[in-house]
């Protein structure tokens, strides 16, 4: 596993489409195929473009059950609907500051990515102020070695606090 430096960016908010789920650990690979592969045929009847790469948005730390939005960036809101089968609605990617890294690895590793922008985090006497989202820049499909795959890791932040977990 390789983790770049972490830095902080400013976003703007990001409209998206996603579907949720609230999951075990063992359900996420089928889950997230459902969904990615749901929401660009309902982006599409809507009528919007796809315009970033796949996300995962964590409302809350994983543990027994993970609650998790999956979806893409869209060019614009367009409500509520089904597509594959899965219910997709509106999601905005949230703007502000971000601490953000990229993780270089199998997913089963971003774990220690996690801890490491934790770590930073209080270091710089920096809190969340809302949930951190994984962005996937490499396809499986297309690059089978996971030491390859390249995830952005987001964490919104805000003033000085008791940091991201407390």
């Amino acid at each position: 596993m390789a983790t770049s430096s972490i830095e902080i960016v400013t976003l703007e908010p990001q409209p998206a489409l996603a579907v949720r789920g609230d999951i075990t650990p063992e359900e996420m690979p089928a889950f997230f195929g459902r969904a990615f592969n749901g929401v660009p045929g309902a982006a599409a009847a809507a009528g919007v473009e796809l315009v970033g790469p796949p996300f995962g948005l964590y409302p809350s730390m994983p543990g027994e059950r993970v609650e998790v939005e999956a979806g893409f960036p869209v060019s614009a809101a367009v409500g509520s609907t089904t597509s594959e089968g899965e219910a997709v609605h509106d999601l905005l990617l949230p703007g502000g500051e971000v601490a953000q890294v990229l993780h270089t690895g199998p997913y089963d590793t971003l774990g220690e990515t996690y801890a490491a922008l934790e770590a930073w985090m209080r270091e710089q006497g920096l809190a969340a102020a809302g949930p951190p989202w994984e962005s996937y820049l490499s396809d499986p499909e297309a690059e089978p070695d996971p030491q390859q795959w390249r995830t952005l890791v987001c964490w919104p932040v805000g003033g000085h606090g008791p940091g991201p977990t407390g």
